[in-house]
């Protein structure tokens, strides 16, 4: 049932006028601002995720190795490290063996964040012998 407007006499005028009114109550308009903290917010919880929950896929390279998320809530990174200049930027850690931590994040692209990298272990060329008799004329 749909509440009564001051001046409306047709029940149907009453019930359009409180639809409306119930539409309105949950559109929201989507500010930029909201777009910002959505993203840092994600980025909060991506990072805690890896470094603190055993079961994440990316934690042996995250908690596993010891680092931590020493901001307490995504207000906090946001202060360390304002809005993202792009949608293209993510959060990175500059020293990548350091902690998620003011003075150590940073927005980056992709491209920055490659150059950023651990070096990677070598791996061993073990080769296999071939056994007698395949190379043999």
């Amino acid at each position: 049932m749909g509440f009564w407007c001051e001046g409306e006499d047709d029940p149907d005028a009453v019930f359009a006028h409180a639809y409306l009114r119930k539409v309105k109550a949950k559109t929201r308009i989507v500010t930029e601002s909201d777009r910002i903290n959505a993203r840092i917010k994600q980025a909060f919880k991506a990072m805690k995720c890896r470094c603190e929950t055993k079961s994440d896929v990316a934690y042996k390279y995250y908690g596993g190795r010891g680092i931590k998320v020493c901001f307490t809530s995504w207000e906090e990174l946001l202060e360390a490290i304002g809005p993202p200049p792009t949608s293209a930027h993510t959060v990175d850690r500059i020293n990548s063996y350091g902690n998620y931590e003011a003075g150590n994040v940073r927005w980056a692209t992709m491209a920055e964040q490659h150059k950023n990298r651990r070096p990677r272990k070598k791996k061993s060329a073990m080769r296999r012998d071939p056994g007698p008799g395949l190379f043999e004329s």
